[in-house]
C-alpha cells in the first residue's frame, strides 16, 4: 500500500465496533465531527471558534465520551495540546489541563489519563479524583522529558518515551522508562546517547498480551542517522529486536500483528507492512 503524500496524516479515530469515526477538521481552526460510517451522517461534534481540537482517541472503558488534545484558537501550535473530553452527544466539554499538553494515554480500566511532554513533568488525572503530578525525580531516576505514554494491557505499569541523563550523570540519553505505579519502581529499555541530540520519539505500542513494547529509535549509529528504526522489546529487557525502518506501530486487536509505516526511494514514497506476532 503506497501513499503518494506522506506528509499527508488523517486527524481520525475509528470506533472499537467499527461503525462511526471522530475526525479534526476542515479549516485552520478545527473542530472534531462525528460520522456514522453506516447512515454516512455526520455533525460537528465540538464546534469551538475560540479553540482548535485534535488528535481524537475512543476510550473503551468509557464509551459515551471522546479524548483529544485542544488549545485556544489563537495560540501558537506545538505538535500538542492540552487534554481534553466531551459527550458523544456533544455536551460535557471540558479541558483537564489548561497547563499541561501532550499525548494522552487512556487506561484499560476507564479510570485514569497520563499525558506530558517534553519540559513537563508526567501528570496521571484520575476520573473521579482530579489531577496527580508523575514526578520522575520521586522515583529516583533523573528524566527531563518524558514523550508520549502508553499504559500496559493491565493498566498496572505506564511506559513512557524519556530523556535525561537516565544512567549516567553527565550523558544525554533516550530509552524508555516503565513505571510501576503501585511499586513504585522504574526500569530502563534500550538506553543509548544519540548523535547530533536527537529528541526522543514519539511511538510506543505495547502487545495486547504486555508480553512486547514497540517503540522508535532515531541516530544510535553513524549509520541509522536521521533513520527512524522499529524496535521491539520485552519489558523485562531481556529481549529485543530490530524490524528496520518503520514508525507508528500499530497491533491488531488479537494482538497477531504489528503493522507500520515505512518509506523508501527517491522521493520517498510511504508504505505499510505487517509482521505476524513473534517472527521478529
Amino acid at each position: 500500500m503506497e501513499n503518494p503524500n506522506p506528509t499527508a496524516a488523517l486527524d481520525a479515530a475509528l470506533s472499537p465496533d467499527g461503525s462511526q469515526v471522530i475526525y479534526a477538521g476542515p479549516g485552520d481552526i478545527k473542530d472534531l465531527w462525528l460520522a456514522d460510517l453506516n447512515t454516512g451522517t455526520k455533525r460537528n461534534l465540538t464546534n469551538t471558534p475560540d479553540r482548535a481540537e485534535f488528535s481524537p482517541h475512543w476510550w473503551p472503558a468509557r464509551p459515551d465520551v471522546t479524548v483529544f488534545e485542544s488549545r485556544p484558537a489563537d495560540e501558537e501550535y506545538d505538535y500538542s495540546g492540552h487534554p481534553t473530553v466531551i459527550n458523544l452527544d456533544g455536551s460535557g466539554y471540558r479541558v483537564l489541563d489548561a497547563f499541561t499538553g501532550g499525548p494522552v494515554a487512556l487506561s484499560p480500566d476507564g479510570q485514569s489519563l497520563a499525558f506530558g511532554c517534553c519540559g513537563f513533568q508526567g501528570v496521571i488525572y484520575n476520573w473521579d479524583l482530579g489531577a496527580t503530578p508523575l514526578d520522575p525525580y520521586s522515583f529516583n531516576v533523573s528524566i527531563q522529558k518524558l514523550f508520549n505514554p502508553a499504559w500496559s494491557p493491565d493498566g498496572k505499569r505506564l511506559a513512557w518515551v524519556v530523556g535525561g541523563n537516565l544512567t549516567a550523570p553527565d550523558a544525554w540519553q533516550i530509552g524508555v522508562a516503565i513505571f510501576d505505579i503501585g511499586a513504585h519502581t522504574v526500569r530502563f529499555l534500550h538506553v543509548y546517547e544519540p548523535l547530533g541530540g536527537t529528541e526522543p520519539q514519539m511511538d510506543l505500542a505495547w502487545s495486547p498480551d504486555g508480553q512486547w513494547l514497540a517503540f522508535i529509535n532515531q541516530n544510535e549509529t553513524q549509520e541509522q542517522g536521521r533513520e527512524r528504526y522499529l524496535w521491539v522489546i520485552q519489558p523485562d529487557g531481556q529481549e529485543e529486536y530490530n524490524l528496520g525502518n518503520g514508525y507508528n506501530p500499530v497491533w491488531s486487536p488479537d494482538g497477531g500483528y504489528l503493522a507500520f509505516n515505512h518509506s523508501s526511494g527517491t522521493p520517498p514514497v510511504e508504505r505499510i507492512s505487517v509482521v505476524p506476532y513473534g517472527q521478529w
